[in-house]
């Protein structure tokens, strides 16, 4: 079934992919007021907005309705969900409980979770049709071939995106004879020797990953040929780009994809920028922020969703296809932690890792990094917290990671936990980092 539903809707999407750019813009209007008239039927959150702001739901706009931030779908969870058997709570057990991807919350819906970085995730979800719709896209970004052996290294301890995606591709064996995921708790070498052994000839993965990888191939440690490197989750600078295709002799392939959204964009050299997935999603960029409203999610619907990634438009001079053309996509870039393991040997801390360390009471998180064997995790705590549950969460804190620590070997890497009432920022951007090195 899965299958067969991935065929029908490549099919669609590349039927999409060659409307005019006006057409695009008409599926657009009819897919959003179709997805509006539902949602003032089965959401009671967008039920009473259309109430509210009297919003005519046969001829309206993604402007007529209010921003929504994750906070908003975080409070407003069991409200906005369109099917009434779901709710938080449930989720929240049923992920307890389940680490792999491809288990099904009520045996119907795949379930995507952010991290807990603010003391609570977010929580997306989508029934199997939804989702096809979500990744499909990517077929954009590479020429496929038949049988490729693909190695994706990443977060893969969860419901996450990119496991998830990565799991479900072992659906399609036609395409894939062989799939491996290579988890970034491991230590380094493991994901080297791992790599050795297989010979993939697609590679994806966060792009510090694939940086240390193309590091580790320079100096001789790592021996692999990959035909495609897919890069996603982290913002692509020219920098780490140039490094990565001058060591492995190939181009990447640029995937901006979200947990809210799935695959949002694809770039690529020969596209000389990025594509945003118009037939899938409607973009409002502003300067600081973008607004996305999801026209494929009818279970979670998501309409004109903040993000903080920031776009800059460009003019579209190759036409290859008919949606919106950016240059980049922006958001946080953050330093990667490294220590010395206990064989002696630099390995690192995969950022976004210390994103999912996570308590009731805790407000933000930073790491100082004060050398390659210590460093002091800041944390700032919700108000009103008592001293007890202080130092409950210190605990808390401290075991999360010790044991992220121990998992990569690190037993040796001391590091202790202090509540502050501020974090760093940045002074020039004013932007907060997960990760701040003292050296």
């Amino acid at each position: 079934m899965f299958l067969t539903n991935f065929l029908y809707n490549l099919l669609v999407a590349k039927k999409q992919s060659r409307l005019s750019q006006p057409e695009v813009i008409q599926l657009q209007k009819m897919k959003f007021h179709k997805l509006v008239q539902y949602v003032g039927l089965k959401s009671p959150y967008y039920k009473n907005i259309i109430n509210k702001y009297h919003i005519n739901i046969y001829n309206c706009k993604p402007q007529d309705f209010p921003i929504l931030t994750k906070t908003d779908v975080i409070n407003n969870f069991d409200s906005i969900i369109t099917d009434s058997k779901i709710n938080f709570k449930d989720i929240t057990e049923f992920l307890k409980h389940s680490q792999n991807p491809l288990d099904l919350y009520l045996n119907k819906y795949y379930v995507i979770h952010t991290s807990g970085s603010t003391g609570v995730p977010g929580y997306y979800i989508f029934n199997q049709q939804e989702f096809i719709e979500g990744v499909v896209n990517i077929v954009f970004g590479n020429n496929f071939k038949l049988f490729q052996k693909m190695a994706f290294i990443g977060s893969t301890d969860g419901h996450f995106a990119g496991i998830t995606m990565t799991t479900l591709a072992q659906k399609m064996p036609f395409l894939y004879r062989e799939i491996k995921t290579f988890d970034t708790n491991l230590p380094l070498q493991n994901i080297i020797d791992g790599l050795n052994s297989m010979q993939p000839s697609i590679i994806s993965g966060y792009v510090f990953m694939l940086r240390i990888l193309a590091e580790a191939q320079k100096a001789g440690k790592l021996h692999i040929k990959p035909q495609i490197i897919q890069s996603g989750g982290e913002p692509l600078y020219k920098r780490d780009k140039d490094f990565i295709e001058k060591i492995f002799s190939t181009t990447i392939t640029n995937v901006y994809a979200s947990s809210e959204n799935l695959i949002m964009g694809i770039g690529k050299d020969k596209f000389k920028g990025m594509y945003l997935m118009d037939n899938n999603l409607i973009f409002e960029i502003t300067s600081d922020k973008t607004l996305v409203t999801n026209l494929f999610n009818y279970t979670l619907p998501l309409i004109r969703y903040q993000m903080t990634d920031r776009m800059k438009l460009i003019e579209d001079t190759t036409r290859l296809l008919p949606f919106t053309k950016v240059a980049n996509v922006e958001g946080r870039h953050e330093h990667v932690p490294t220590f010395i393991n206990n064989l002696g040997k630099i390995d690192f801390v995969n950022p976004l890792d210390l994103m999912d360390i996570t308590s009731k009471h805790m407000d933000k998180l930073q790491i100082h990094i004060i050398n390659k064997k210590n460093f002091i995790i800041k944390i700032t705590l919700i108000p009103d917290t008592s001293k007890s549950a202080e130092k409950d969460t210190l605990k808390i804190i401290y075991d999360q990671m010790r044991a992220l620590l121990d998992k990569k070997a690190m037993t040796n890497v001391r590091f202790k936990v202090e509540v502050v009432d501020h974090l760093w920022a940045d002074p020039k951007t004013g932007k907060y980092q997960y990760v701040k090195i003292m050296q």
